[in-house]
């Protein structure tokens, strides 16, 4: 797109780059619309062998679909590979953080995690038996367990410490917010 900067051609193939070298395109001899002659009377022109509009239908057909066809596979083909190789997913820290330890307005009541005895610093690496490697984990299962007691296995400083949580879920409606243990 836009115009060129550099540029060469071979074999009646024009290659370029352009000041904004973003995707591409190719332009097959004879594709321009063939003009209608201003007098009525005066014959079309006639295709110049080997040019786009000589080809039968059939293979202008396959000529035009050729590039979008090949799009399409090309992105299956890579999505198909990226899922193969694997990318990493980021997701914070299975840690407790307490909201009663930092929060600068007083709490109307204690919440659960500070009654049940979870510190700050905790990490929680079971939830009713089921591994926890992520927050992410914490939060899948607590949010299909509401009002349900869990049984949390944390890790301590080294010890492993079992407690048992009512997942009470906080239903803020407020944009960006998450489900969570109050705590």
């Amino acid at each position: 797109m836009g115009t060129k900067l550099v540029g060469f051609t071979r074999g009646g193939t024009s290659y370029q780059i352009s000041w904004f070298p973003v995707g591409g395109y190719c332009k097959l001899k004879g594709e321009e619309m063939m003009r209608q002659p201003r007098d009525r009377s005066e014959p079309l022109a006639v295709p110049e062998k080997g040019s786009y509009f000589a080809a039968s239908p059939l293979q202008r057909i396959a000529v035009s679909a050729a590039g979008p066809l090949f799009n399409v596979i090309f992105a299956l083909l890579t999505l198909t590979l990226v899922w193969r190789v694997g990318f990493p997913i980021y997701s914070a820290d299975n840690r407790i953080i307490l909201a009663s330890d930092y929060t600068l307005d007083k709490l109307a009541e204690v919440p659960p995690a500070t009654q049940a005895g979870l510190k700050t610093g905790d990490r929680v690496v079971a939830i009713d038996g089921k591994p926890v490697r992520m927050f992410q984990d914490i939060l899948e299962t607590v949010s299909v367990s509401p009002n349900r007691d869990l049984d949390f296995t944390v890790d301590r400083e080294g010890r492993s410490l079992s407690f048992r949580l009512k997942a009470v879920l906080d239903r803020d409606t407020e944009p960006g917010r998450s489900v969570s243990i109050p705590g």
